[in-house]
């Protein structure tokens, strides 16, 4: 399944550099973006909803019409994702 992260700078429960970490890990994840004044609880209250096209765009793009049918079809991080990720991490 692919696996978009969206990512607070400022969230203390689920930091960058975790998911950094844990975005290079896993086989589907495909996009990571980090919202520059976001936390964790940013994405459940609403307060700034700025994440919502993203993730809309992202939920039309790999909807259930667009579902790869095996694992070898599913997009992998690549090498300039993940080095792209961690230079913000600095």
């Amino acid at each position: 399944m692919p696996i978009a992260y969206f990512v607070g700078l400022h969230d203390d429960l689920a930091d960058p550099t975790d998911t950094a970490y844990t975005f290079k890990q896993i086989k589907t994840a495909f996009q990571y973006k980090v919202f520059d004044d976001m936390d964790h609880y940013s994405f459940a209250t609403g307060a700034d909803m700025a994440y919502t096209g993203d993730a809309l765009a992202l939920v039309a793009e790999h909807n259930i019409g667009n579902y790869p049918t095996s694992a070898t079809s599913v997009e992998t991080p690549d090498a300039a994702a993940a080095a792209e990720v961690e230079s913000t991490l600095v």
